[in-house]
């Protein structure tokens, strides 16, 4: 492969044989390697660039088909098992992974049927990532992995990290052997990036984590976390988005905590301008459970129309032992009056419609005045904040929670702040 750039640094590596001026040739090698990690940023080729200096496999789902088989197609579940193991073994259509493997979905709908519960290699049920990989979907309204209610729709295991981009995770149902988690289970000692994406429909049943149970370190960026569900009667993991699906689903009456996602036990959890809505728990935590010794740190978000029908932390629940922040964020309209329940870090600049919060909150018994959700631009869903809105330029700290780091867009990717300062939540109010 020929690029001006890449011929120009190999010149530059030849010079420094032959010159004492090491430093001037060192920065001149900086300098260049940025101008080019640029260029090929701005062609959409940031991974590809990684690919270059780790040697790491390029694998591209070619069918939309759930299957293992060799057709001549390469299936996304030939593609992580192939990934998994770093050979063919899940078929001879997709190239064999080569350590930190990258797996490319073109738009559409991917739809779980090889099925088969409780099975840790991906061969049936669930897909099972148990190494570094990377997930990048063509945005999480065009690119959609779909359990229908077989399984979770991942179960991401201990071997490394995992990054998904771009995909919608939907449909996914958990049953009694392995409850939790009823889109996405993450293991202890995993570490999980979920960037521009959405967890959509999901079902715990007799669990925890409606939408994500976590065990190990996990960040949402730039995601939306909806209609995810751990009460018997709002259980829709059985369907697609948009789908009436079928049934399936085993209803139960044991309460299920952490309607959209459950922090466990010791696990870090980081949400960063992501919108949490309209999430389901018979138990405690309606959108996000917090379990003893776990990290949860909230910045910017929107967590809204969530509901924990036992009245116990319709958006937040935190219990104790554990460390719950959230700055920046709004917090709407709680179904049975109780916004947060347990114990919450007092770190100001946030929104909440009651005062269950306590000094968390800078702003209380304060509507947000927030439009439902919708697509407002971007690739996910979002709460959009009326003009009249209190929390419009209403951050006097527009950084994450180490009070340096800079806040720059919203969850869209739409500058802040549009106004003298930034607005609360996900969403930013274009002036």
């Amino acid at each position: 492969m020929s690029h001006p750039k890449i011929d120009l640094l190999l010149e530059i590596l030849d010079d420094m044989w032959v010159t004492d001026n090491w430093i001037d040739l060192l920065m001149s090698l900086k300098q260049n390697f940025l101008v080019l990690k640029s260029s090929f940023m701005a062609l959409g080729m940031a991974t590809l660039l990684f690919s270059l200096n780790t040697g790491a496999a390029q694998l591209a789902v070619q069918t939309f088909e759930d299957e293992l088989n060799d057709n001549g197609r390469c299936s996304l579940r030939e593609a992580i098992v192939n990934a998994n193991r770093d050979d063919q073994s899940g078929s001879i259509d997709c190239p064999a992974g080569q350590g930190e493997d990258t797996i490319f979905l073109p738009a559409g709908t991917y739809t779980l049927s090889l099925s088969g519960r409780n099975e840790d290699e991906a061969l049936s049920g669930d897909l099972d990532l148990n190494s570094q990989l990377t997930l990048i979907g063509e945005g999480a309204q065009r690119t959609v992995i779909s359990a229908r209610g077989i399984d979770r729709v991942l179960h991401i295991g201990q071997a490394g990290g995992v990054r998904i981009e771009g995909i919608t995770l939907a449909g996914g149902a958990t049953d009694e052997a392995a409850s939790d988690g009823g889109g996405v289970f993450v293991s202890a000692g995993a570490r999980v990036d979920i960037v521009d994406s959405a967890i959509v429909e999901n079902f715990s049943n007799r669990g925890r984590g409606g939408g994500i149970y976590t065990l190990g370190e996990l960040a949402l960026t730039n995601t939306t976390v909806r209609d995810n569900s751990t009460d018997p009667e709002n259980g829709n993991g059985n369907s697609a988005p948009g789908s009436s699906g079928g049934g399936g689903v085993v209803r139960q009456t044991k309460e299920g905590e952490g309607g959209g996602l459950y922090n466990g036990p010791g696990a870090n959890l980081f949400v960063f301008n992501c919108t949490v809505s309209a999430n389901t728990s018979k138990g405690r935590g309606g959108g996000v459970f917090n379990d003893a010794n776990g990290v949860a740190n909230v910045n910017h978000c929107t967590v809204a129309d969530n509901v924990s029908q036992r009245g116990f932390g319709d958006a937040f629940h935190n219990s104790f032992g554990g460390i719950l922040l959230f700055k920046n964020t709004v917090i709407a309209n709680p179904a049975l009056g109780n916004d947060c329940s347990g114990n919450v870090a007092a770190t100001g600049n946030n929104l909440a419609s009651d005062d269950s919060c306590g000094l968390a909150v800078t702003f209380s018994r304060v509507d947000p005045m927030l439009a439902p959700l919708a697509l407002n631009g971007g690739t996910t869903q979002t709460h959009a904040l009326s003009p009249e809105s209190p929390a419009v330029n209403a951050s006097n700290d527009c950084t994450l929670m180490d009070g340096f780091t800079r806040v720059e867009t919203d969850q869209r990717g739409v500058a802040r702040p549009q106004g003298d300062r930034c607005d609360l939540g996900a969403f930013e109010l274009e002036m």
